[in-house]
Formats: structure tokens, C-alpha cells, sequence
């Protein structure tokens, strides 16, 4: 009868699997933990660093400004409830709510009649809430263009003079003026 033999090689494999199982085991359980870690766990934990989409604290302190936004803007809001329609008509007044080039006119036609000046010429260019404003005027002297200065300086509409060119002693006066609505 013929027998097989085993190779010598694979005796001492099984053996060794045989006799060392458990450590074996033990030892590839701790590899699949380690390439865990360095495959799942360390770029997470990295994430929660330095304001990246995990960082826990830059979001609390992101969190607690945005509640400091909110509780200003609440005091505001309730603030500006308390105010009385009166103030707020004033307010308009002083900011037009829009493009009114009619009342612009008679506002400079009434310019001009107080401080003493025949109004000329007058050009608009509105421009996202801003009225860009050529004028002209003339038959004036110097005291009646220092009353018109004042006139223009102590107008309700805020107004802004951007150039102004005069000739003479005040007998004629060209003003660029920026004057603002809301859009």
C-alpha cells in the first residue's frame, strides 16, 4: 500500500495555525483596529480642528455671536416699535423714499427764492439712491451766496455738495449736490 506523506512545509503551517490561533486572532483584530483608526477615525478627529466641519467650538462660539446679533436685533426692532409715526415722518422728509424730481424742483425753485437767486438751470441723474444734482443761479453778490450756502447747508434733505464753481462776487453760481433716497 502506497502512503502519502504531507509535506513537511505545510505540517509546521498547520501546527503553527493550530497551536497559535488564539494569538493570531488577537493579532488581526488589533490590524483591523489600527486601519481603522488611520482610515476612519483619525481623519474625523482631524476635522474637529482648526475651524474645519466638525469643529465642535468654532460652531458653540459662531453660535453665541449669531445669539449676540439676535438679542441686538431684537432690543432694535423694539426700539424701533416704540417710535411714534410723528419721528417717522420726519424721517422721510429728510430721506425721500424715492425719486420725486417734481418736489426736488420746487425745492429748488424755493432755494432760490429765499436766498435771493434767479434759479437758471437745473439737471437730475439719479443713481441707486443717489440724486446727482447740477444747478445754476444767478443775480446774486457775495453776501446773498454765503445765505444761499447757509440756506442749502441748514435744508432738511441732506445734501451734499460734491463741486461748485462761482464767478464774479457771487453773481452766478453753478453747485453739483448729492442729495440721497431710498430705493
Amino acid at each position: 500500500m502506497v502512503r502519502f506523506t504531507q509535506q513537511p512545509e505545510m505540517n509546521f503551517i498547520k501546527r503553527a495555525i493550530f497551536y497559535h490561533y488564539r494569538r493570531l486572532l488577537v493579532l488581526i483584530f488589533c490590524l483591523a483596529l489600527v486601519l481603522e483608526y488611520f482610515l476612519a477615525v483619525h481623519p474625523l478627529r482631524e476635522m474637529t480642528r482648526n475651524n474645519e466641519a466638525l469643529d465642535m467650538q468654532f460652531y458653540k462660539t459662531l453660535l453665541a455671536e449669531e445669539r449676540q446679533m439676535l438679542d441686538k436685533l431684537e432690543k432694535l426692532n423694539k426700539e424701533a416699535d416704540s417710535l411714534d409715526q410723528r419721528s417717522l415722518s420726519k424721517l422721510d422728509d429728510v430721506m425721500a423714499s424715492g425719486i420725486n424730481i417734481p418736489q426736488m424742483l420746487n425745492e429748488f425753485y424755493l432755494i432760490a427764492q429765499d436766498s435771493g437767486y434767479q434759479l437758471n438751470n437745473i439737471a437730475f441723474a439719479p443713481e441707486d439712491g443717489v440724486y446727482h444734482i447740477t444747478v445754476s443761479f444767478s443775480g446774486g453778490n457775495y453776501q446773498l451766496f454765503k445765505h444761499l450756502l447757509t440756506i442749502i447747508e441748514q435744508n432738511i434733505r441732506i445734501m451734499d455738495i460734491t463741486n461748485l464753481s462761482f464767478s464774479g462776487a457771487g453773481e452766478s453760481c453753478n453747485f453739483t449736490i448729492n442729495t440721497y433716497y431710498l430705493d
